[in-house]
């Protein structure tokens, strides 16, 4: 189906703007220009939420705008979905009597599309917080940029952005010489290359060590 706009390169305006969907973002006001009796803000992306503008202008104003700078070019909009689940204000690991296993507490972001807390106690435990994936949103199109707010993680963050093919995080760990390790870092996730589509989180993690018997995982 065509809208019946023929711009002034000879296309119609469908071959031009970016569909939009019922729910999508619109722009704020009528074209005044109507296809059937949708109104075209109905029908295409709107250029103030994402996308480019088209080469050239179409011809058709609204006042003295031309819809060129009212809707994004046709394929160029994102529909990348990536998200961040309700974090907890902490993620915290407890032990110390058994030096085989310090305390430890890792966030882990899995190119499966789930986020990982990973502990020592229990030993071994890696429990689900959530997915950071969407319908749209993977490991061949997203990237990740972890960056150290306060605290010291045990390896220094690559604060680069990184495509999440291979498993990312970071970790604090403690032990009887440093008994309290902590880190706040806000993560940023993205569509490849989009900062339009940037999406950001901030994760704190601590692990403490104790004299004491047994040890925890906490959620605060």
């Amino acid at each position: 189906m065509s809208s019946g706009f023929i711009a002034s390169n000879g296309q119609d305006l469908d071959d031009i703007f970016h569909p939009r969907e019922s729910g999508d973002p619109i722009h704020s006001s009528d074209t005044g220009y109507a296809v059937g009796s949708q109104d075209l803000r109905n029908r295409y992306w709107p250029l103030s939420d994402d996308g480019t503008a088209p080469s050239s202008s179409t011809g058709y104003r609204v006042g003295s705008t031309d819809l060129q700078n009212i809707f994004a070019e046709i394929d160029t909009v994102s529909q990348w979905d990536g998200q961040f689940p309700s974090f907890s204000m902490l993620y915290t690991d407890v032990g110390g009597s058994d030096p085989s296993r310090p305390p430890l507490s890792e966030i882990i972001f899995d190119p499966s599309g789930t986020i990982i807390h990973r502990s020592n106690h229990p030993s071994g435990s890696e429990v689900s917080l959530g997915r950071w994936d969407g319908d749209v949103a993977n490991s061949t199109n997203t990237e990740v940029r972890f960056t150290l707010l306060s605290g010291a993680t045990d390896d220094p963050l690559n604060e680069s952005w990184r495509q999440l093919e291979f498993r990312y995080g970071f970790l604090v760990q403690a032990s009887e010489n440093d008994p309290l390790q902590e880190a706040s870092v806000q993560v940023t996730l993205r569509e490849i290359g989009k900062p339009s589509t940037e999406i950001t989180e901030i994760i704190n993690i601590e692990a403490r060590f104790t004299a004491g018997p047994g040890g925890d995982n906490e959620f605060e």
